[in-house]
């Protein structure tokens, strides 16, 4: 599935549609009609996330989507949200933005989305729901016996959950982790059960003291920071 938008002073005719993907072209001649519109409004496809007002979205997060060209304004009295045609509260309306929580439990996955404003319709557009983000469980000497604060040139053991999607194999060359935004050498990923522990060196020169922030990523995916001690 695809958001396609239409110029809203396209001519009503047929056209000739190609898809392309990767190295393959799929083309068909009037696979495509472009038809008079019998709705007054629409929904943008950019939906962002209300947090860091990037299109990524998670299950738990909030979302921000815009109502465009309505005659009627959006308020949350007029207004009835549906994810994949179930009603999904609507936490708040500004300005055309209509503010909504992705369910917690939503599968990973596209997502068809539509409104209502006073019982008037829209057509629905896609949302993509991410795979939850990488969490840092723990992150201490992989020595037991070296205390619990991190220092420079030693083995540290991060317990990590969701690292990769479930069921897929981890691309330990796409397993990356930063310690106060520097890139730290990763030794070793190890799977335990459905969590992972990655084994780092912290880099002689890092900086040293509390509230240190640590990420690990996998690919474009990126945990939230937890903050560390580093020692001498």
């Amino acid at each position: 599935l695809v958001n396609v938008s239409i110029n809203p002073t396209a001519s009503t005719t047929s056209a000739h549609l190609s898809v392309a993907a990767g190295l393959q072209l799929i083309s068909q001649q009037y696979a495509f009609e472009v038809l008079p519109s019998t709705r007054r409004f629409w929904l943008s496809s950019n939906i962002i996330n209300a947090a860091t007002e990037l299109p990524s979205l998670t299950a738990g997060a909030q979302a921000v989507l815009t109502v465009g060209s309505s005659p009627v304004s959006p308020t949350s009295s007029n207004v009835t949200l549906f994810l994949n045609d179930r009603a999904t509260p609507v936490l708040g309306v500004s300005n055309n933005k209509i503010i909504f929580q992705v369910p917690a439990n939503m599968q990973a996955g596209g997502v068809a989305v539509r409104i209502e404003i006073s019982g008037e319709r829209s057509a629905p557009i896609l949302m993509i729901v991410d795979p939850p983000l990488p969490k840092i469980l723990s992150a201490s000497p992989d020595n037991p016996a070296a205390g619990t604060a991190l220092k420079l040139g030693q083995l540290v053991a991060l317990t990590v959950s969701d690292l990769e999607t479930e069921g897929s194999a981890v691309d330990t060359g796409r397993v990356g982790v930063k310690l106060a935004g520097m890139p730290v050498r990763v030794a070793q990923v190890i799977e335990q059960s459905d969590l992972h522990r990655i084994l780092v060196y912290v880099p002689d020169t890092s900086p040293t003291g509390s509230g240190l922030p640590l990420t690990v990523s996998s690919g474009s995916r990126t945990s939230e920071p937890i903050n560390v001690l580093v020692e001498n």
